[in-house]
């Protein structure tokens, strides 16, 4: 009962310290905290060979895909519900995983206007608010999330090393599909695995400004 009590006295110190820093410093320390308390962007997990592990990079089309693979009788994938990068216990190659690639700048693009859509209090809107480049500045997985990703690497910024890690990675990837062409690597993907479906829906689509 104490030990309970001693980690939500904890719990609530530290959301009122990174508030309090992020208010003066004009930081992200408690958005990240509230992720990682909830097991988001957390490379740290194991997973069985059987299982098939699905690399959630936001705005790729993945709440879709997840929704389909859900419908799986075998039950193989494993993160259809959390962004998780590939696991610092579980290669690839040795484990299997599946991820869906987009355009960077598209994707970054359909990131910051869905933060802009959501209210006050949206993880990083007041930056999305003040426009693109602040919003670039302090949001970190507008900065090639693609590459923390699947190198595992989430915390630093990447670089040469990080881009390279990431390659060979991706290249020993279980299944990797394109947004561009999602309705159909999609149709394939499900049909070679048995997963029963009626259509491709596109979860969260929305309608937003292009960049000039």
């Amino acid at each position: 009962m104490t030990r309970v009590f001693l980690s939500r006295i904890k719990k609530k110190c530290l959301k009122l310290g990174y508030r309090s820093y992020d208010l003066i410093m004009d930081t992200d320390k408690y958005i990240k905290y509230r992720y990682y308390a909830n097991g988001y962007h957390n490379p740290s997990y194991h997973f069985e060979k059987d299982q098939i592990c699905f690399i959630h990079i936001p705005k790729t089309a993945g709440t879709s895909f997840a929704e389909l693979l859900k419908k799986d009788p075998q039950q193989r994938f494993i993160h259809l519900n959390i962004h998780k990068p590939v696991s610092e216990y579980c290669s690839p190659g040795d484990y299997k995983y599946v991820t869906i690639l987009r355009d960077p700048v598209e994707r970054v693009w359909s990131y910051y206007w869905m933060v802009l859509r959501n209210p006050k209090g949206y993880p990083y809107r007041k930056y999305a608010v003040r426009g693109l480049s602040p919003f670039l500045d302090k949001c970190w997985a507008a900065r090639n999330i693609a590459c923390r990703y699947i190198s595992g690497n989430v915390d630093a910024e990447p670089d040469e090393a990080t881009l390279q890690k990431a390659k060979q990675n991706l290249e020993r990837f279980y299944a990797v599909l394109s947004f561009k062409d999602f309705s159909r690597d999609a149709t394939d993907f499900l049909s070679r695995h048995d997963i029963p479906f009626e259509e491709i829906p596109y979860e969260r689509k929305a309608n937003y400004p292009q960049p000039d």
